[in-house]
C-alpha cells in the first residue's frame, strides 16, 4: 500500500503539545489564597481557643471563618474569569484592527 502521508509529514503538521503559559495575575490570587488561609491555619494552631469565640451571635469564629474562605475563594475565581475574560477581549480587539 502506498500511502501518502508519511510518518514524517504526520509528525510536522501535528502541532506540538503545549501547556498555556501561567498567568501572572492567576498566581498573584493563587497566592492571596494561600495567605489567607494560611493565616487562618496558623490562628488555629497558634490560639486554638479563639476559635470558639462568637464573632456574630450563635457562629463562632471557627465556622465564620471557613464560610468566609469558601466565599473567599469563589470570589477569587471569578475575579480569575474576568481578568481572563478581558485580556482575552483585549487580545481579540487587537487582532481585528
Amino acid at each position: 500500500m502506498n500511502d501518502s502521508n508519511s510518518d514524517s509529514d504526520v509528525e510536522s503538521k501535528t502541532p506540538p503539545l503545549a501547556f498555556p503559559k501561567p498567568h501572572k495575575g492567576g498566581l498573584i490570587l493563587f497566592g492571596s489564597f494561600v495567605a489567607l488561609y494560611g493565616a487562618f491555619v496558623a490562628a488555629n494552631a497558634v490560639v486554638p481557643d479563639s476559635m470558639s469565640d462568637e464573632v456574630i451571635p450563635g457562629i463562632n469564629f471557627a465556622v465564620a471563618g471557613g464560610v468566609g474562605i469558601i466565599f473567599a475563594t469563589f470570589l477569587i475565581a471569578a475575579l480569575y474569569s474576568w481578568i481572563r475574560r478581558v485580556k482575552s477581549q483585549n487580545k481579540t480587539d487587537v487582532s481585528q484592527s
